[in-house]
Order: C-alpha cells, then sequence, then structure tokens
C-alpha cells in the first residue's frame, strides 16, 4: 500500500490528501488484486509449499473466505499452468481450463483464447472449455476457415495468427501416425 494510505481489514482511509493519479492509481492496484486473487493464493501456496517445504495447509486458516480446499485448487491451477505461460488478458477459468493439457501447448491454446483467430476475438471461458472438450471439431472449423481465408485475402494479422494456431493445434493433436483426429 502507499504511504498515504492505511489498510486494515476493514477497509482503507486516507492518511492525507492524495493525488487524483495516486488514488486512481491505488484503485488500478485494487481491481488488479481482486481480478487475480485465485492466481495471488495459488502461488503463495506453492511459494510456502517450496520455500517452507511445510504442508501449507495449515497458514490457510487466516483466509476466512476461502477453504483450504479452494486454495488447493488455486494452487493446483497455478503449479499446472506455470507463471511464464500465463496471459493477463485471461481468466483464472481459462488458465484452469488448459491445465490438463501439456506446459508446452498452453502458450499456443492460451492465444487462442485471447483472440480465436476464427471467431476474431476474446472467448469466453466457457467458450474456450468447450473447444478444449471437443478440439476436433475446432480442429474441421480452423482447417475450413484457412481454406477460406487463403481465398478471400483476410487481414495479414489475423491470417497470421490462424496459421499459427493451427499448426499449434495440430503439433498437439496428431496422432503416432501424424494424422489428425476425425480427419
Amino acid at each position: 500500500m502507499p504511504n498515504w494510505v492505511e489498510q486494515n481489514h476493514i477497509g482503507l482511509q486516507a492518511l492525507k490528501k492524495p493525488t487524483f493519479k495516486q488514488w486512481e492509481s491505488l484503485g488500478e492496484d485494487l481491481e488488479m488484486v481482486r481480478y487475480s486473487i485465485s492466481f495471488l493464493l495459488g502461488d503463495w501456496a506453492n511459494m510456502g509449499q517450496d520455500i517452507f517445504e511445510e504442508d501449507w495447509t495449515q497458514a490457510t486458516s487466516i483466509f476466512s473466505e476461502y477453504t483450504a480446499q479452494t486454495i488447493a485448487n488455486y494452487a493446483s491451477v497455478c503449479r499446472k499452468v506455470p507463471y511464464k505461460n500465463r496471459s493477463e488478458g485471461l481468466s483464472f477459468s481459462h488458465h484452469q481450463a488448459v491445465a490438463k493439457i501439456a506446459v508446452e501447448q498452453q502458450k499456443a491454446w492460451l492465444a487462442i483464447a485471447l483472440n480465436d483467430p476464427v471467431e476474431n476475438r476474446k472467448l469466453t471461458a466457457k467458450e474456450f472449455r468447450a473447444i478444449l472438450d471437443d478440439y476436433p471439431t475446432y480442429l474441421r472449423r480452423c482447417h475450413a476457415f484457412v481454406k477460406r481465408a487463403v481465398t478471400l485475402a483476410i487481414d495479414p494479422t489475423q491470417k497470421r495468427l490462424l496459421t499459427d494456431a493451427v499448426k499449434a493445434l495440430a503439433e498437439t493433436y496428431k496422432d503416432e501416425k501424424g494424422v489428425y483426429p476425425d480427419g
């Protein structure tokens, strides 16, 4: 917290008058904490486990709003999706969806969630989970879109995103004979 603010369990109090920029910056910091609390608690639990090599669940009692199981779930996702693979523009739910995927493929999938080249927009966590649960259908959509895109001369940036996404998907889901599922 900035030195002009006192913070405790019941709120914030200004110790001296901040500038508008300082006050606005504090609001942005608070929003970041609200949006990222699942990541923060998960990483905190993993940090305790890694540094102190103890069962961190005993320390979770300091969080009255979260059960040990909830924090364990956050920690599991954070452990499975390393910090370097995470995307700031996506929710914890998006990251939870890729936790079951190989670490090497997570960035490619999160890039698709952030800007689906077929839809040309950010996917909701629900849409993203549906794609991950039925990737052969998504692959067919991508291949059909690529065929159309080549003839339609789409925006070069969208075309590059789509090509990169299809390559990542292809590498992820080829079977041992190098064939895509369902086609």
